[in-house]
């Protein structure tokens, strides 16, 4: 049995080529996890929801979806997102293209707005699609 494994075992020259840089007294190299200091859409966002907004007249209120989408996703909830001129502007969306894209997402029932004098509105992302 030992013959059988003595086929696989390295060479010194292997185990000692400089190339390698362990050595017993260093730690075993470690893979280090690869994070992207990207932006990203975090889902799931349910399909017939992207559907439903992609059917809407205009590209508007499909990018207004996946804006308010990634606002969710940054702050872990569907309800209370703040339309902001930030977001907005992120995204390349326009205010008035926006306020018209917001009424055509309300009465589709995909979301729901909270409107308040003087204030962003706030919005919640309904499940239903």
């Amino acid at each position: 049995m030992d013959d059988d494994l003595e086929e696989f075992r390295l060479s010194e020259s292997v185990v000692t080529d400089p190339g390698i840089t362990r050595t017993p007294e260093t730690k075993p190299y470690r893979r280090t996890k690869n994070r992207s200091t990207a932006l990203f859409l975090r889902g799931p966002i349910p399909l017939p929801w992207l559907h439903k907004a992609a059917e809407l007249p205009g590209k508007t209120p499909l990018k207004l979806g996946l804006a308010l989408h990634f606002q969710a996703g940054l702050s872990k909830s569907k309800s209370g997102l703040r339309l902001t001129s930030k977001l907005k502007t992120e995204f390349r969306i326009p205010d008035r293209s926006a306020r018209l894209a917001v009424k055509k997402l309300e009465a589709a029932g995909l979301i729901v707005v909270e409107r308040k004098a003087g204030q962003c509105l706030r919005v919640t992302i309904l499940d239903s699609g």
